[in-house]
């Protein structure tokens, strides 16, 4: 399972029309950004004492990435060997596919990819498919 570690959690203004759980009284940024932080450490480690089998991934600060914590968003691996990267609504978001954290799954979790299906292109035509884990 990859996980993201966030590094610029928060409100994001492109994503909080289609989000139900984006409110900006919640947007606090410095304080967002520790308590995301917090939780996000604590759900590793109990996964981790389940026996979920977790692919640590930090978050580049550059550029802020408010959403990237939700890979699953953008990215789903499947039992024979297939990746699939999905084209995403908001632009702001796109910089969250990063081939070093495919790259990561592959070396820290075994997973071999044998089929990588691209739809990324089609953002470009204005048509979005997000996964949604």
């Amino acid at each position: 399972m990859l996980l993201v570690r966030p590094a610029a959690f928060g409100y994001n203004v492109d994503t909080a029309a289609t989000n139900h759980f984006q409110h900006w009284a919640d947007a606090q940024p410095h304080s967002l950004q520790q308590l995301a932080r917090a939780q996000f450490d604590a759900l590793c480690a109990a996964l981790e004492a389940a026996g979920v089998r977790t692919v640590i991934g930090e978050d580049s600060a550059e550029p802020p990435k408010p959403d990237a914590l939700f890979p699953n968003n953008w990215v789903s691996w499947h039992h024979d060997g297939t990746v699939v990267l999905y084209p995403l609504q908001a632009a702001s978001r796109r910089p969250e596919r990063r081939p070093e954290l495919l790259a990561a799954v592959e070396q820290q979790a075994g997973f071999r990819c044998r089929r990588l299906i691209d739809l990324s292109g089609r953002e470009q035509q204005g048509r979005y498919l997000e996964g949604t884990g």
